[in-house]
């Protein structure tokens, strides 16, 4: 892990993978003389297609279809940015360097706060959102979106040769084309029709404003600190406190390749110290035992549960019990990442329609039934982590 510089003077470009990054790309090689880039993993294909490797890559989502955005590509200079929870080979990704953020899911917290955290990056629900708050924390005064569209400019979904649109290709079929596909992004979120940067209709959707919504409150809020942001493509939607900057007007910049240098420079020198490994180990060993603790609550509140149900005088007595059990668990650190395989509520009470409540005795036994249905699930969860965390 690296800490981040502070340097104000170097533009930041952040690539993101709309149709209008299309217009930008002739301009990368010298964009990247003026500024600083940053790509999401979605635009790195187009990016590499220039001949560009860009100094950052983002990647924040760790589904295994997000790690096919690097499939077959390297970029040797370039610093790929990510967190521990992605997926394996996102990690094998030939790069200059990998540097780790702050976990978005509940194991990594439990590590990170004994370990040190890495540094946190906004999730707003697009990796772009992540890729904009880097850069704010680079203390950049002057960030330029291109690509990020948060619309369907020209009634396109993402930039030729984007794994997206090659997938669709891929799956195409005579009664199922690529054009198919692409009217189901279009129409599936309710679309509606705004404007871009020129005062054109461009339709957008309720996923795409939520995005919108995040980067107007971030962007205009980070305005009074003295960060502006700025699109190259008007083709994308306007966003209230993005202000459009013409491609033209940027490369008049200034050629920054020393100030780049040092910025470099700087963050080595700043560079934190990895985890202590002994440190490391006592909480791997901690967590395992934080299991087994969470193991034992979840079984012993299946033995209660069910003699309650053999024996209603037990009942109120199985209560009080149940209470003390549910407080351990809730106190319990592995809680928290157990829940990343624990059922939903919606999925419980989906679940619970099988435990019978017709008559009055049902009635009163249900909440013991669904106090078991829980513990087991809790037991479920567990072992499967357990699985899983044992070949770690």
């Amino acid at each position: 892990t690296c800490a981040l510089p502070i340097w104000k003077e170097i533009p930041f470009v952040i690539l993101a993978a709309g149709p209008s990054l299309e217009s930008i790309l002739p301009h990368l090689e010298e964009i990247k003389k003026r500024a600083m880039i940053i790509c999401v993993d979605t635009a790195l294909h187009a990016c590499l297609r220039q001949n560009v490797e860009p100094d950052f890559i983002i990647l924040a989502d760790p589904q295994y279809y997000c790690s096919l955005h690097l499939e077959f590509l390297s970029a040797p200079s370039s610093i790929l940015i990510t967190e521990i929870a992605a997926y394996p080979s996102v990690l094998r990704f030939k790069c200059r360097e990998t540097v780790l953020f702050s976990s978005l899911f509940p194991i990594g917290q439990f590590f990170e706060s004994q370990t040190g955290e890495k540094g946190k990056l906004a999730a707003g629900g697009s990796v772009t959102t992540s890729a904009w708050d880097f850069a704010r924390l680079c203390k950049a005064s002057r960030i330029f979106m291109a690509g990020m569209d948060l619309g369907y400019p020209g009634k396109e979904t993402h930039i030729r040769g984007s794994k997206f649109e090659e997938k669709a290709h891929a799956e195409s079929s005579r009664t199922k084309t690529s054009e198919t596909a692409n009217s189901a992004a279009l129409f599936s979120a309710n679309p509606t029709i705004e404007k871009d940067y020129n005062g054109n209709d461009i339709i957008t959707d309720k996923r795409m404003r939520l995005f919108s919504w995040w980067f107007e409150t971030q962007c205009t809020q980070s305005r009074s600190y003295g960060t502006e942001t700025f699109t190259l493509t008007p083709e994308s939607l306007a966003i209230k406190g993005i202000e459009i900057f013409s491609i033209s007007s940027f490369l008049e910049f200034p050629v920054i390749e020393n100030e780049k240098k040092e910025f470099f420079a700087n963050a080595e020198r700043n560079r934190s110290s990895l985890p202590d490994k002994l440190l490391f180990e006592s909480m791997k060993k901690k967590f395992s035992e934080d299991l087994v603790e969470l193991e034992n609550l979840a079984k012993k509140g299946i033995d209660i549960t069910s003699k309650a149900l053999r024996d209603r005088t037990k009942i109120r007595q199985s209560l009080d019990i149940l209470s003390d059990i549910d407080n351990h668990i809730l106190n319990s650190d592995a809680k928290n990442s157990a829940s990343l395989v624990f059922p939903t509520k919606r999925q419980l009470d989906k679940m619970a329609k099988e435990i019978p409540c017709g008559n009055e005795f049902e009635k009163e036994m249900y909440p013991i039934q669904y106090s078991k249905l829980i513990y087991t699930q809790i037991l479920s969860s567990v072992k499967l982590f357990k699985r899983f965390f044992s070949s770690f």
